[in-house]
């Protein structure tokens, strides 16, 4: 039986986050994501994609972790699929979609400012 737990453990949960999430990117390869206060910078395109990623789960496993997580969730009109216990919080991975939407890098960059 503790084997069985033992592998419960090492399986990611993944947690569903049903948003409407826009990144604005511009040719300099700067993203901006205003609805989580977030901006990434990355050298190519791919690299700028994966930072995105890597935003958005540090952003909510932050709130996850914090508890604020169902309240955030709320108040940008979104819901979150299968949150799971508390013993389990900290494998957890979640999946955000998003799209894209290229700007002028003059504008990102007042954005930014």
């Amino acid at each position: 039986m503790a084997y069985v737990y033992v592998l419960l453990l090492q399986v990611k949960n993944t947690i569903h986050i049903q948003a409407k999430l826009l990144w604005e990117w511009g040719r300099g390869r700067s993203g901006l994501c205003d609805p989580i206060a977030q901006t990434v910078e990355a050298e190519r395109f791919e690299e700028l994609l994966e930072t995105m990623h890597e935003a958005l789960d540090s952003t909510f496993r932050e709130l996850l972790a914090s508890g604020d997580l169902p309240a955030f969730l709320r108040s940008h009109g979104w819901a979150g699929t299968d949150l799971p216990e508390a013993r389990f919080r900290k494998n957890v991975r979640f999946d955000v979609p998003f799209d894209l939407q290229g700007v002028r890098t003059r504008d990102l960059e007042e954005a930014l400012c």
